[in-house]
């Protein structure tokens, strides 16, 4: 028989398979033709992740220019306007002291 002198090394433990159940057998014959299957999805995955990223490319290729919005006078940083908007509404519920900042 051909499993005579193979062996099979599971959690750190070394079994030949010879000696194996056929039930034990059955299971790893599973384990091998599973871990294929998952192996062959990667691949697949890999290639669908690499066309989804060239679909995105080319959408955003697609897509009208947007022209950037000119600055404003108050130092035309929007994040700077959403934290000073932040801080005044913290400072009139009273969780922060109000101080102006500009």
């Amino acid at each position: 028989m051909a499993d005579e002198n193979q062996t099979i090394t599971i959690d750190g433990t070394e079994y030949n398979l010879a000696e194996l159940s056929e039930a034990a057998r059955s299971q790893l014959v599973n384990l091998r033709v599973t871990d294929a299957e998952i192996e062959k999805l990667n691949q697949q995955l890999a290639i669908f992740q690499t066309a989804r990223t060239a679909y995105a490319r080319a959408l955003g290729e697609e897509l009208p220019k947007q022209k950037k919005p000119a600055a404003k006078k108050n130092g035309g940083h929007p994040l700077r306007v959403t934290l000073l908007v932040g801080l005044l509404s913290l400072a009139l519920a009273g969780c922060v002291p109000f101080v102006p900042i500009i």
